[in-house]
């Protein structure tokens, strides 16, 4: 009863922005470029773009390609990002190709927002940027994840978000700026898949106190399990995390609770009191001291250039969001999350986290929705590749023998 009551509850505090709707799913590096190709391409009269930052030539190309077809290109990107605009003349670029291009220039801390709509019907959603290593055509770069809803309403509602904070943005500075050769982009392989949705639920922040309440209580409310992959995972303040807290209620609730987190060096310094491995530690001390099914580490792989993804799955819901982990996110920031409501959504994505969680690798004939063998087929291939290296030594063996944080 109190289960149900929860849930109940959750339903009534989000109902005013559902929609019940198809969706695509996708997850950096493996589907993200086939997804914002097709999504490009798709549009036929206007494409808006809110994103941190902008540096992908290949995404760049395509909206070049758009204008030229008398599509209208509008872009924002953050005016002051950490460490600085990456690729000014790649916007300018895009400036000279009659796209307008600004810069947010407003009063939140930072437009980190990563999202784009297509005619006024069709949205994609990401915890990545529009960068070389989140829509990566060779599917080498960073484990993120998006999602494309085909929906007027819920475009609409980001259209607002978009045309309030452009009030607030400027032109960029390109007189003197170097341009960039745009050539054309790679035409991607395909592994998407059209996926329903009990519902779609838009979160903006920033979040005030109720709402930060309500992520919360999607985390406590977590059943049977609760994945967590984060960039990173911070104090707020001189308290606790109340993201972090939730999930380990729900490990209290009887949930089995994994957190993976970035390990790129600056997310885990020593002597860090921000570093993720502190937040690791912290969770697992508690787990260990409760006897929770509660378990949290950094990445250990070598796939990724970093894991960028911002999200959480559980038994009905996900989460795709920009908002890191930390309080100026949640409480500053211009920030666009997603929860999708639905089990066929959440399995789609559990795959990619249960795979690099568990240290697995992907097959290098990868299945077409989720991308990876499972666990049962990744033991024949260490079981060959450990025969490979055999036979390797024996022969070489014999052969001897006769002669900044933000993002």
């Amino acid at each position: 009863m109190r289960v149900q009551s929860l849930a109940f509850f959750i339903l009534l505090i989000f109902s005013s922005t559902a929609y019940a709707i198809d969706v695509i799913p996708f997850v950096s590096p493996y589907n993200s470029y086939p997804a914002v190709y097709d999504f490009l391409t798709a549009a036929h009269n206007n494409v808006t773009i809110a994103v941190y930052t902008f540096t992908s030539y290949d995404i760049a190309s395509m909206l070049v390609d758009l204008e030229k077809r008398r599509i209208d290109v509008r872009i924002m990107v953050e005016g002051g990002p950490v460490g600085g605009i990456e690729d000014l003349p790649l916007l300018c670029s895009l400036a000279d190709a009659d796209i307008d291009v600004r810069l947010y220039n407003g009063k939140l801390r930072f437009m980190h927002a990563k999202y784009a709509i297509a005619d006024g019907i069709l949205s994609l959603v990401s915890t990545e940027n529009f960068g070389k290593s989140s829509f990566p055509p060779n599917k080498i770069g960073n484990k993120g994840y998006g999602i494309i809803i085909e929906d007027p309403e819920l475009s609409r509602n980001l259209l607002e978000i978009f045309n309030d904070d452009m009030q607030t943005s400027k032109q960029p500075e390109c007189e003197g700026v170097g341009k960039v050769i745009l050539e054309k982009t790679p035409v991607p392989e395909y592994a998407l898949k059209k996926i329903h949705a009990g519902s779609v639920e838009i979160v903006s922040s920033p979040l005030d106190n109720s709402e930060i309440d309500k992520i919360s209580s999607l985390l406590a409310s977590a059943n049977n399990y609760l994945y967590i992959e984060q960039f990173y995972i911070d104090p707020w303040g001189a308290g606790k995390n109340p993201f972090l807290e939730s999930a380990i209620n729900a490990a209290r609730n009887n949930a089995k609770v994994r957190i993976l987190l970035d390990s790129t060096w600056y997310n885990v310094e020593d002597n860090d009191p921000k570093s993720n491995l502190v937040a690791a530690d912290y969770a697992n001390d508690i787990a260990k001291n409760e006897s929770l099914d509660l378990e949290a580490k950094v990445y250990e792989g070598n796939l990724y250039e970093k894991i960028h993804s911002k999200v959480f799955f559980s038994d009905e819901i996900s989460f795709i969001s920009s908002i890191n982990w930390n309080e100026n996110s949640a409480k500053n920031n211009r920030e666009i999350g997603l929860v999708v409501r639905g089990g066929d959504i959440s399995n789609y994505y559990k795959p990619f986290f249960e795979a690099d969680f568990e240290g697995r690798y992907p097959s290098r004939k990868p299945d077409e929705i989720t991308g990876f063998i499972s666990a049962n087929s990744s033991i024949w291939i260490f079981v060959i590749v450990g025969v490979i290296a055999l036979a390797v030594v024996i022969l070489f063996l014999r052969n001897d023998k006769n002669g900044p944080r933000q993002s």
